[in-house]
């Protein structure tokens, strides 16, 4: 008998996608090794059946004759006999005019012994008040062991309004507890009142996916111990074993349960709480690296919009200008707007002037933008400065040579000088190293926390720690 772990497994779902064309819809699923019994490629149509073309691994086409067909349902439906040949299927359908079309592909176990690889989705919470972050995680595993390296990204759809994908990471830092356990996961700031459903895609990216042979556990490593002032070491932290994949590409969807925001306007969300600080010391130098926070949380996109091109012939020296204006294109899609301001009206020169922009849609911040702001005296040259929003607007270090000291009075240790630290792009590396007088056999513990641009603090970084003696 199978085990339990896939024999709920069932029917699989490979791909389920949509497109409202009058044109081609064309696509690529990955059927792999563990799946291909009863595969089934079921396409829906709106308005008219179009034209459908699927295309196996080896390059034979099934065409609209193969598939069974359903008016009152409008549907197409190809049933793949036997076991569906492993590789890419592609498929192509000529919608014949405008309408919407998705197709849906499933498929079962090829084998009784051989477990499949499965995706499970969800949020940290099914009603969103506010009050805590929200975290879209999904897990990818074969038989209990967890599938790392893998291309996972999330589309979350509102009720009305714009749908939002992210490209969920398994990488320890944001919203990931632990890297490379297979749980992939990302914070989710653009709420927006109403109902939003959850889908999850995964594929197997650049061939790139590996096993762990076991999932992480949730206790640190210790790198050793003081007994009467002296370091003792404990044996170094074992690697975690990985195995490539034999399957090959693969392709997965999966649904989690839709959740319910109950807030108009989200609130201002703080840089994420930094979890991978790593210290060493080398000689009298200290090197610290960690992963750059976003300026919410740790993600964020930018709405793309088409680019309108103009050409203006002068004739003669003259002053020209242009002014290009727009309404809302849809009542139910709010656009994107600009806010600019400066931190003060009245300039003496006792502190420091900074220009702000402002860009969001429907209250949802509009990051990775090119911003730049001119600056015209009434006499003289105009200036231009670039704009940046670059996550976390300053760090804030600290050490101690007690440990309980930095993790409970964080304020009231050693400071370190980040004036020349520029905070990077959430997920960048950063790294920040500096000179100071270290005897030989001493343990030293670092922390940070960043703030951002509305004077919000992150949470403080886990505890790193390093030695003169070789503990890092």
């Amino acid at each position: 008998m199978p085990p339990k772990h896939y024999r709920i497994w069932r029917t699989g779902l490979l791909e389920s996608t949509g497109k409202r064309t009058a044109d081609w819809f064309n696509g690529t699923v990955s059927v792999d090794s563990t799946v291909g019994n009863k595969t089934s490629f079921l396409i829906i149509y709106e308005l008219s059946a179009p034209t459908a073309y699927i295309q196996t691994p080896s390059g034979f086409i099934y065409s609209q004759a193969d598939m069974s067909k359903d008016p009152s349902a409008k549907t197409l439906t190809l049933k793949i006999p036997g076991t569906a040949e492993t590789g890419d299927w592609k498929y192509s359908i000529l919608s014949g005019g405008l309408q919407s079309l998705t197709i849906t592909v499933t498929s079962q176990a090829a084998r009784s012994d051989v477990p499949p690889i499965i995706v499970k989705a969800h949020v940290n919470q099914q009603l969103i008040d506010g009050s805590k972050p929200v975290i879209v995680f999904a897990e990818v595993s074969q038989n209990y062991r967890p599938v790392i390296n893998a291309e996972v990204k999330a589309t979350l759809e509102p009720e009305i309004g714009i749908s939002e994908q992210l490209e969920l990471l398994d990488n320890g830092a944001g919203a990931d507890a632990f890297k490379d356990d297979g749980i992939y996961s990302r914070y989710f700031t653009k709420l927006v009142k109403g109902r939003i459903s959850l889908k999850v895609r995964v594929k197997n990216k650049d061939g790139q996916s590996r096993f762990t042979l076991h999932r992480k556990s949730g206790a640190l490593y210790v790198p050793g111990y003081v007994v009467n002032d002296k370091v003792e070491l404990n044996p170094p932290k074992p690697p975690v074993p990985e195995q490539p994949l034999v399957e090959g590409n693969f392709s997965r969807t999966a649904t989690g349960e839709s959740f319910q925001v109950t807030i108009s306007n989200p609130p201002i969300y703080p840089p994420n709480k930094i979890t991978d600080l790593n210290a060493e010391i080398q000689e009298n130098t200290v090197l610290l690296i960690w992963t750059a926070p976003g300026e919410d949380f740790d993600q964020g996109t930018v709405v793309v919009t088409g680019d309108w091109k103009y050409s203006i012939l002068s004739g003669g020296l003259q002053s020209l200008t242009i002014t290009v204006t727009s309404q809302a294109a849809r009542s139910d899609v709010p656009p994107i707007i600009v806010k600019a301001h400066v931190n003060q009206q009245l300039i003496d020169g006792s502190k420091p002037v900074i220009v702000f922009a402002e860009v969001s849609q429907n209250y949802r911040p509009v990051i990775n933008a090119e911003v730049k702001a001119t600056l015209e005296p009434e006499i003289g040259i105009s200036e231009q400065l670039e704009l940046l929003d670059i996550g976390a607007a300053k760090y804030e270090i600290r050490w101690s040579d007690d440990v309980e000291m930095l993790r409970l009075n964080f304020s009231n240790s050693s400071l370190v000088n980040t004036s020349a630290v520029s905070p990077k792009e959430a997920g960048s590396v950063e790294q920040h190293s500096f000179n100071m007088t270290i005897e030989n056999g001493t343990t030293l513990f670092f922390a940070l926390r960043s703030e951002d641009n509305d004077d919000a603090k992150s949470e403080i970084s886990n505890i790193a720690q390093a030695s003169t003696s070789g503990l890092n």
